[in-house]
């Protein structure tokens, strides 16, 4: 709890350490089992429902995070989902074409979500010695660290390689059970509002954005540059403020 408050400055929610307890007892376990540190666990909550195509869309994002080396991949995320107008959500330009309208690279902006995702066990392995390093469990389980790297917020996901897929895998059934189930639905409609671009690609949502709000735009569109210059150099190694 200590540690939760010194990283939030707020007490946990019951379910957000139930939730993140229950990740890193999945993961612990996958890590302290035998095998090779490229073996892939694909976790996926009770609620999550994958689209029909996963498995084909799966076979291509595994060949992707082995050619580039990712430790985790997050296959789908909340209020997004499986939707394909959300244009706050950026890839690299560079990013991977996985099939079916999908795409797999490093991300423009924060990645939320632990509904869906591959993790390799050497991933896995360094998430349980830190987790024994920093004492135990005291983050919420996406707390992925994008944007901040402060030595108080370093945790078991410091220095892995997080990609995302986009559009997402998988939708969400039924209502959430870690936040205030009406504020949060209140939340999503906000957010959905306020960044549908009604389909189109990068080019068409900085256009989009253009229209609304320059200064956002520019913001976008510089941050969109420096992800794929990054991603073009091999340099997007996730530091991760967990």
């Amino acid at each position: 709890m200590a540690g939760f408050r010194a990283r939030y400055g707020t007490l946990p929610r019951p379910g957000e350490m139930g939730c993140a307890m229950s990740h890193a007892t999945v993961i612990s376990q996958f890590a302290e089992e035998a095998g090779d540190s490229q073996d892939l666990l694909l976790v996926a909550e009770d609620d999550a429902r994958p689209i029909p195509e996963i498995a084909q869309v799966l076979r291509k994002v595994i060949r992707v995070m082995e050619r580039r080396g990712a430790d985790l991949v997050v296959l789908s995320e909340p209020i997004i989902g499986t939707r394909r107008s959300m244009k706050c959500y950026a890839l690299s330009l560079i990013s991977d074409p996985v099939g079916h309208g999908r795409r797999c690279g490093h991300p423009a902006d924060k990645v939320a979500g632990t509904g869906l995702y591959l993790i390799t066990r050497g991933a896995c392995r360094r998430y349980a010695r830190a987790v024994q390093a920093l004492g135990g469990v005291s983050w919420v389980a996406d707390d992925y660290g994008f944007g901040d790297t402060s030595s108080r917020r370093q945790g078991p996901f410091q220095g892995m390689d997080v990609m995302v897929v986009r559009p997402g895998l998988a939708d969400w059934e039924g209502e959430t059970t870690i936040q205030d189930p009406v504020g949060y639905q209140k939340f999503a409609e906000k957010k959905i509002a306020e960044h549908d671009s009604k389909g189109g690609g990068a080019i068409r949502n900085i256009i989009a954005l253009f229209s609304r709000h320059r200064r956002n735009a520019f913001n976008y569109l510089v941050i969109l540059l420096r992800v794929t210059l990054l991603d073009g150099l091999g340099r997007v190694k996730r530091k991760v403020r967990c």
